[in-house]
């Protein structure tokens, strides 16, 4: 190999590592751009801190990916967070720009923790929400102008709602939760009305498990008191 074709291997090595460099920290950086950027908007829309601990654009298959999310409570209320899970990933199966809607074939949420609190008449869920519609107002936000989503499956996985009302709690454990077509039937739900949708089937679930648990707690008490009685009667007839 001459001298000549020899420097320009070289040159080419550098070349192609330094590229290679340059597009690996181009993604990096759009990595956490894309967190920073995530944290601040729905910190500023709900008006109470939220953190990610990592999110990352997928291309194959499309779609989106957050890991550890956070979200703090409002100031007043007695637990630190309202909710965090541990990972969200989000496939996109098509976007409509001109509609503003994504369409996504599978949303799934894993190790979801929700606080649901109640201190005379304010709930913590009442306050977000409140914080979202302000934060619209104030700028002029209408549904029109939001990306929206319409999601053919929907699950969430391993969540544990925590109620407090005062001073009485209690906390349920839900393996799974899963809703079908999400947004079909109005043209796909924004990102706060996802929210909502989401807390409310957990919030639903919850109360039915503890329905079911009082109805077989009474339908125990029922049975043992039926045996006493019983048991008595048969203690009568020999006696």
């Amino acid at each position: 190999m001459s001298r000549l074709a020899y420097k320009f291997r070289n040159l080419l090595i550098v070349f192609l590592a330094a590229a290679g460099l340059s597009a690996a920290g181009t993604f990096l950086y759009l990595q956490y751009s894309l967190r920073s950027t995530i944290e601040q908007h729905v910190s500023e829309r709900l008006g109470t801190d939220t953190r990610v601990g990592f999110a990352r654009i997928g291309l194959f298959p499309w779609g989106v990916r957050l890991a550890s999310i956070a979200i703090r409570n409002p100031e007043g209320f007695h637990d630190s967070h309202f909710l965090k899970t541990r990972t969200l990933s989000l496939e996109i199966e098509s976007y409509n720009r001109k509609s503003r809607l994504i369409r996504s074939p599978k949303m799934t949420i894993s190790d979801m923790t929700v606080w649901v609190e109640h201190q005379g008449r304010r709930s913590n869920t009442g306050v977000i929400q409140d914080n979202l519609a302000r934060f619209e107002r104030r700028r002029g936000v209408t549904r029109d102008d939001k990306t929206k989503l319409i999601i053919t499956d929907l699950r969430i996985r391993n969540i544990g709602a925590h109620l407090r009302s005062g001073s009485d709690s209690t906390t349920t454990e839900i393996p799974e939760i899963v809703l079908r077509n999400v947004g079909a039937n109005r043209g796909g739900v924004t990102i706060g009305e996802l929210a909502s949708i989401v807390t409310e089937a957990v919030l639903r679930t919850v109360v039915k498990q503890e329905i079911r648990r009082e109805l077989d707690q009474r339908i125990e008490d029922k049975s043992r008191e039926l045996h006493q009685k019983l048991d008595k009667k048969f203690d009568e007839l020999f006696d």
